[in-house]
């Protein structure tokens, strides 16, 4: 316990407050003024808030990671867990790691953090682990006046020899008798009672209360508009300092609604455990307040404890709260109650038309699976133009179709109306996203879903690099996402972005679909003990299109990793290939690198006679690649021809288009793709140029002219050479 318990230190309000009050405690504590915070809000930190040095030995790192709980909030032995694995990863290795908390102190976590030192000494790692919590801390941050400062900014000088003499009091105070204690209780006690008697009587004019009331009342209505504007961590400061000044004066309406919008700035900073708390708690103040319901119903929901939500928010309707706001809780409740089918008979006819009640309706539909709910997104936006959530369900609804369209599912080409909607689709939800990156206060876990469905929407519209910036932009705000990350992978890998992959490549381990990405990466480097490490992994997670390559992939990583004689075991491998051209041109790529054409050469010729006309369109691009390294133009245009969309310029477009150009003999095929090429992609420098090279192999010197003028018009003429395409897992 604290010895300075009379004068209790102030727990921070938000995490980063937490970790600027840290810095200068830490300064103290380890004899080093150069204690620093690790980067800034957002970036991979290795589970690091603060770093040092004890007594400035450059051979004797220290860690610091803040972790702040809301009132009641406790830390983990979890939590506790998965940061000293971060911080293992730190740079240079840290010699001491502490993992300090406002939580109170915890007997059980600091014996899991001795455990924990002696773990890693047996791993061989000369690494101590402490857990401090508020208790430990109080007493640290005593100790210095400057971190006392930090934390409390109202400590002045005179107010450390209050605390002096606040000390000195309680240690003559140690020395009463237990008769004495009891005497002054009594004397406290009726002190209270006149103290209480007085107040009521000076605050006993309704005039005069209705005024204190409604100043109350504007005050927090100031306070609120900067939660409203944004700023939620000084909203809530003020918030804090208003609570603190009436105390227990004011009514059980007004510290409902202090409490309530402390609740909603912790909400917003993303503390939804805090939030969760002080939302519940405030009901406490005013519980027939209708406002005061739903918040606690909403307390419930962060706590996700839905049939305490639901349950409430049944008989609030019933008691005559028609909120709009408490319709929509009650249908997001329902939704995991599976006795519940049709949400909307739960709520009266006034209520189902209102925006958030047929947001809530919507959801309902398509977490439940229900096919009719990408229509029912669409008449809801077109109905609620303005409202942001309908308009991102009406995108998403427009991707899902996308998705599905069964030209895309076989050929990767959307149709023109379809392509249309998508490109629209993915307008809103860039709109959508660039307004959360934009806001002052740190996006919800929720916005992690929008870049994602942004990420999905660009990398259908073949438009990489800018995926590849919204992913970064995502990663940069949701570090932890797995989710995320994996989408973030797969544009990495599909747009040759090695460092966004590797960026992730710690997140993807985490769960079994981010390791069939983790793998496709690691068979794409050549990394085959980690293919062959995560081999088990891929394969049962693996849909059932993608089984034959990764048995292929996983049978090369043991070849490679064992010594067997490699010609041998291609052939093995290559024997096992009975329907997916893809493993074969694993083979035919592995025997390439390996130097050894004829085995290249048979399974090159495998995978081309597996090819069929209804082959995925992924298979045809697979061969194909590796037709283009072996220059083999015409396997390429086989196999493309036909599958590629000739409206859209497209690396796959472009690879089709020097098949055409460099085919021996030249083919008639050709001239009708170049007589049909829309006039936008021959004005592109890269399609004028093949153009007039088809024209001039075929000897049509005449045709050769116009276009090649073009292309020197337009810059420097690109290079033809079939530069090496790599060969990359595809998603069937």
């Amino acid at each position: 316990m604290s010895h300075l318990a009379a004068t209790q230190i102030p727990k921070p309000a938000d995490e980063q407050a937490f970790e600027r009050a840290c810095v200068p405690l830490w300064r103290h504590i380890l004899g080093d003024p150069n204690v620093q915070r690790v980067g800034r809000r957002g970036q991979a930190q290795a589970g690091v808030d603060l770093c040092g040095r004890r007594g400035r030995d450059v051979n004797h790192s220290v860690g610091v990671q803040c972790k702040l709980k809301g009132p009641g909030g406790q830390l983990t032995e979890n939590e506790i867990r998965i940061e000293v694995a971060k911080a293992l990863g730190f740079t240079p290795p840290l010699k001491e790691f502490f993992i300090v908390t406002t939580a109170p102190d915890s007997a059980p976590l600091q014996a899991l953090a001795r455990q924990l030192t002696l773990d890693q000494q047996g791993l061989g790692r000369d690494l101590e682990i402490h857990v401090w919590g508020w208790n430990t801390l109080e007493d640290r941050i005593c100790e210095n006046t400057e971190a006392r400062q930090a934390f409390d900014p109202s400590f002045t000088p005179f107010g450390a020899q209050l605390v002096a003499q606040v000390t000195e009091l309680q240690t003559t105070q140690a020395t009463f008798t237990e008769e004495a204690r009891d005497t002054l209780d009594e004397l406290r006690s009726q002190l209270g009672r006149l103290v209480s008697a007085g107040l009521a009587a000076r605050v006993g004019d309704d005039t005069r209360r209705d005024a204190v009331e409604a100043a109350l009342d504007g005050q927090i209505d100031d306070i609120r508009d900067l939660l409203s504007n944004g700023d939620a961590t000084l909203a809530q400061a003020q918030f804090e300092r208003l609570l603190a000044r009436v105390g227990e004066t004011a009514s059980g309406r007004i510290l409902f609604r202090i409490e309530a919008n402390i609740g909603a700035c912790r909400l917003a900073l993303g503390d939804d455990a805090d939030a969760a708390a002080r939302l519940i708690a405030a009901f406490d103040h005013a519980p027939t307040e209708p406002k005061a319901v739903i918040n606690k119903i909403h307390g419930l929901m962060l706590r996700e404890d839905w049939p305490a939500a639901l349950t409430m928010g049944i008989e609030a309707l019933a008691a005559g709260n028609h909120d709009p706001t408490l319709g929509s809780y009650i249908i997001q409740a329902a939704q995991f109650d599976k006795g519940v089918e049709d949400p909307l008979s739960l709520l009266p006819e006034a209520l189902r038309q209102a925006a958030e009640v047929r947001v809530a309706a919507v959801n309902f539909m398509r977490q439940r699976g229900a096919d009719s709910w990408r229509e029912a997104a669409r008449t809801l936006a077109a109905a609620f133009a303005d409202n942001d959530h309908a308009r991102r369900m009406a995108a998403e609804a427009d991707l899902e179709d996308g998705l599905n369209d069964p030209l895309f599912e076989t050929r990767r080409q959307l149709p023109p109306k379809v392509r249309a909607r998508v490109t629209d689709a993915t307008s809103t939800l860039r709109s959508l996203w660039d307004k959360t990156r934009q806001a002052r206060t740190p996006p919800r876990e929720e916005s992690a879903g929008l870049c994602a469905n942004l990420i999905l929407g660009l990398h259908i519209l073949d438009d990489l690099p800018a995926a590849v910036d919204v992913a970064e932009q995502g990663m940069d705000a949701f570090p932890d996402d797995t989710e995320l990350a994996r989408y973030a992978a797969i544009v990495g890998l599909d747009a040759g972005n090695e460092a966004l992959v590797e960026r992730v490549l710690p997140l993807l381990e985490q769960e079994p679909a981010g390791r069939l990405i983790a793998f496709r990466h690691y068979a794409n480097e050549g990394r085959w003990t980690e293919v062959r490490r995560l081999f088990a992994d891929a394969r049962a997670i693996a849909p059932a299109s993608e089984v034959a390559v990764i048995e292929a992939l996983g049978g090369l990583a043991t070849l490679k990793t064992s010594g067997q004689d490699l010609a041998v075991g291609f052939g093995v491998l290559l024997s096992e290939v009975s329907e997916d051209p893809r493993a074969a041109i694993v083979i035919a790529s592995a025997a390439r690198t390996a130097d050894l054409e004829a085995v290249e050469d048979e399974a090159f010729e495998k995978a081309r006679c597996l090819l069929t006309p209804d082959s995925h369109i992924a298979r045809r691009l697979m061969v194909a690649r590796h037709a283009v390294r072996r220059g083999d133009w015409s396997v390429v245009a086989d196999a493309l021809d036909g599958w590629v969309e000739t409206t859209i310029d497209s690396e796959e477009l472009r690879v089709l288009t020097r098949a055409y150009t460099n085919e021996t003999p030249v083919r008639r095929r050709g001239t009708r793709f170049f007589q049909n090429l829309i006039p936008a992609l021959k004005a592109l420098p890269a399609y004028s140029q093949a153009e007039g090279l088809f024209h001039f192999n075929r000897g049509a010197l005449g045709h050769a002219i116009e276009p090649l003028q073009r292309a020197c018009q337009a810059g420097k003429l690109a290079n033809t050479s079939s530069a090496p395409i790599v060969a990359t897992v595809q998603t069937a």
